[in-house]
């Protein structure tokens, strides 16, 4: 087990005229390697949830379980081992960015685990090569960089880290449709090769819907659902009524599937759905 939420609750201002829950009651249990989709509206307490994760924010109630020990009952120098193994990327981690080369900015983290310059140089490069980014780019400033550069060389900083979970709060927020698909195929190489287990922030399902093991989908603090894209995005009722959707490939598949029913009802991805087509209608189709 990689990760346990059990009974977290998290209330702003409690006592006060403020008071606002934020998370009521979440439970989860995230297993070593998977990539978890975390879906739900502004003010569903996603990024509330995340910062649980590694020791950021304290429940009101219940507590977050990593490898078996509670979060919230480790001392000082343990919280600090525990924020090392859990890299937090918050949204536009570009605005973090600070140093006059990418080197240096993606050195920061391992410089700070005291590690030696050599072991130091190795992570620095692998991470640069693992979010996708070419070794030429090392000695060059950041900030003379396109916004999807910048934002992998932010990533970079936290995947040298050595994280054993990853969380990403909306990694491709703000950025163009090539920026955005080469984050997300950036994240999924990099999920796949360090065998990490990543936990993806998202409003978009159709970014989800091709990437992530697991959905959990929050809604004014509460959980939803968690569960495969599949079994997600076959409740469309559910998801409509608190102002989600399916992916919008899914919505053309379920109007085909009233002429040709043989189509499968598990289809969310558009590669999915020409593969489909084609073996019912028996040729090459573009969706």
């Amino acid at each position: 087990m990689a990760l346990e939420i059990k009974q977290l609750s998290h209330i702003y201002s409690k006592g006060s005229p403020f008071e606002s829950v934020a998370l009521k009651d979440i439970d989860a249990v995230i297993d070593n390697g998977e990539f978890i989709g975390l879906i739900g509206h502004t003010g569903s307490g996603k990024s509330t949830l995340i910062q649980h994760l590694n020791g950021i924010l304290k429940p009101t109630s219940g507590t977050v379980f990593i490898d078996g020990k509670d979060v919230f009952a480790q001392k000082k120098k343990d919280m600090i081992a525990l924020r090392h193994a859990v890299g937090l990327v918050f949204q536009y981690p570009e605005h973090q960015l600070f140093e006059e080369t990418v080197y240096k900015d993606v050195a920061f983290g391992p410089k700070n685990l005291k590690l030696d310059e050599k072991t130091i140089d190795r992570r620095v490069r692998d991470a640069v090569a693992l979010v996708g980014l070419p070794e030429t780019i090392l000695d060059k400033s950041p900030f003379s960089l396109s916004g999807g550069q910048m934002r992998r060389v932010a990533i970079a900083g936290v995947v040298a880290m050595e994280p054993k979970i990853l969380i990403l709060d909306e990694p491709t927020a703000g950025l163009d449709p090539h920026g955005r698909n080469e984050i997300l195929r950036q994240i999924k190489i990099l999920h796949e090769e360090k065998k990490m287990t990543v936990i993806l922030v998202s409003h978009s399902m159709e970014d989800i819907s091709r990437i992530a093991d697991r959905i959990l989908v929050l809604h004014k603090g509460e959980k939803v659902f968690f569960d495969t894209p599949a079994s997600v995005f076959r409740e469309v009722e559910t998801l409509e009524k608190i102002g989600l959707a399916a992916p919008e490939i899914s919505y053309l598949i379920k109007k085909l599937r009233i002429k040709y029913p043989e189509i499968p009802d598990d289809i969310f991805t558009v590669e999915d759905a020409a593969k489909a087509i084609d073996q019912v209608l028996g040729g090459p189709h573009r969706v």
